[in-house]
């Protein structure tokens, strides 16, 4: 089990500081290549739409085949996707880039989760989940901080070696992949020889269950909804939170100090949401919305300052609200499925975070564009507090 854990926080560690490697400037690559904040935010729509298109299909393949293949198959088109990024400029080929890096994510989002939780089980675990999700949470912030820098670092030379560097990075992970996964446990094999057309009605009927067992479930339906609705009103300060301090400060090379701030808020959130709050024995869905409270109130205040210092503390007082949540949520979630049904209904609950994504690129972005970061950054949280109240639904 301890193997399998280590195994499993190595390829993530490795996948994160790979990625990681563009948030800093990622939103600044976009605009230094002429694009204003409504076509930033439609770049990253396509990402967002092909995850909403692909996530429940690349669920049930996991679930149906192989959950090792589905992270392979992540590795190499974030791979292309990346490489697609360093060569071409212009809009439509970053949309392009996107799309493969959208169908990247997809085979990710609830398989490589399903490969851990299914061979613990098989393996006899029976420890806290919570724990589990909070130090993966940990590690990939962790990991995040001096990736974020050697990305800022890079990016003074030239911004699009980033992304050269991230392709670097995720092949090796892939690499590793390849030799370190194991699938011991037992996994549905169809009956008899397997033709294109028995494979597909196969991954369509674990898609359908899947879905169907996400909706009808009080619990998982609840946080589904709660954490869409997060995803929405979030979008605003994932995408705009880099041109505003860039703007306040005058140039690129804090934005690595920056996000590092990030990381260490949205530890201290982790901390808090998966190790302190459960110690002190408090309710599951109260701690939810603690959290989302504190998300929330960082936003709403974080809209409301025009100097650098106030926004930067209140932005970041939103990011450990954010961090709060994460461990909670994928804890009360995985606790509440199936192993059968593991990686569908992670995918479709992804899928449904994603689509509440998209609907909050399109929304803020003409927001951003017509109001300003700040008042976006204000409206959203406002969206965000009027959710709070249906954390009451996962009282029992």
């Amino acid at each position: 089990m301890k193997k399998t854990i280590r195994i499993y926080l190595l390829l993530l560690l490795g996948l994160n500081f790979s990625v990681g490697l563009t948030f800093g400037t990622y939103v600044l690559f976009l605009k230094a290549n002429g694009l204003d904040l409504f076509g930033i935010s439609m770049v990253n729509f396509f990402f967002m739409f092909t995850i909403v298109f692909l996530e429940i299909p690349t669920g049930a393949l996991a679930d149906t085949f192989s959950r090792k293949t589905s992270f392979l198959l992540c590795c190499l088109f974030y791979v292309v996707g990346g490489l697609y990024y360093y060569a071409f400029r212009g809009f439509w080929n970053f949309v392009l880039a996107e799309v493969l890096l959208g169908i990247g994510s997809s085979f990710l989002s609830g398989a490589f989760d399903a490969w851990l939780i299914d061979s613990l089980n098989y393996q006899g675990f029976r420890g806290d989940l919570r724990k589990i999700f909070g130090s993966k949470q940990w590690s990939i912030r962790l990991i995040q901080i001096p990736a974020t820098l050697l990305g800022t670092y890079l990016a003074t030379f030239d911004l699009s070696h980033v992304w050269l560097a991230k392709s670097v990075g995720v092949a090796v992970v892939g690499i590793l992949a390849i030799f370190l996964m194991k699938e011991e446990y037992p996994r549905p094999r169809p009956a008899g020889k397997l033709s294109l057309f028995a494979g597909a009605k196969t991954i369509v009927a674990t898609a359908r269950e899947g879905i169907r067992y996400g909706f009808y479930h009080r619990e998982i339906f609840t946080l589904i909804t709660l954490t869409s609705v997060l995803m929405l009103c979030c979008q605003p300060l994932n995408m705009f939170w880099s041109p505003l301090f860039e703007g306040m400060l005058g140039g690129i090379e804090k934005m690595g100090l920056i996000m590092s701030a990030i990381n260490v808020a949205i530890l201290g959130g982790i901390l808090l949401g998966g190790k302190i709050l459960p110690r002190c024995r408090c309710r599951e869905h109260r701690c939810l919305a603690l959290g989302l409270a504190i998300t929330a109130g960082g936003m709403v205040l974080a809209g409301m300052w025009p100097t650098f210092w106030p926004t930067l503390v209140f932005f970041l007082l939103h990011e450990a609200g954010r961090g709060m949540i994460g461990p909670l949520n994928e804890a009360a979630m995985h606790r509440s499925v199936t192993a059968d049904k593991r990686a569908t209904v992670i995918s479709f609950g992804s899928m449904a975070n994603k689509l509440g994504a998209t609907a909050g690129l399109f929304l803020f972005g003409v927001a951003g564009n017509q109001l300003g970061i700040q008042t976006a950054w204000l409206i959203a949280g406002l969206i965000l507090a009027a959710v709070i109240p249906l954390t009451q639904r996962l009282k029992k």
